[in-house]
């Protein structure tokens, strides 16, 4: 029997891992890079560079609106593109 995630690519993988950890993790439970990759099954860089990804895109359209990724997530700075490892993501 093939495991299920055979023959589906990385980002597919991911979006599979996103999709189930969406289901199975706790409401105001602090996850971290390396648990996100887990569940995704990819590296913890991976996740970084999809994090640093995000931010960057939020950041320009809040610009284009005229807003501040501060006044939305006080703890992102402008400076910041990821926060530093170990810090993780809170699943709601």
């Amino acid at each position: 029997m093939e495991p299920p995630d055979q023959g589906l690519s990385k980002a597919e993988r991911i979006d599979l891992g996103l999709a189930l950890l969406s289901r199975a993790a706790r409401r105001g439970v602090e996850l971290s890079q390396e648990d996100l990759a887990a569940w995704c099954d990819c590296s913890f860089q991976t996740i970084g560079a999809i994090e640093a990804k995000a931010l960057k895109k939020l950041r320009s359209r809040l610009a284009l609106s005229g807003l501040d990724i501060a006044e939305l997530l006080p703890g992102c700075d402008r400076g910041a593109t990821v926060p530093p490892r170990g810090h993780g993501a809170m699943v709601d």
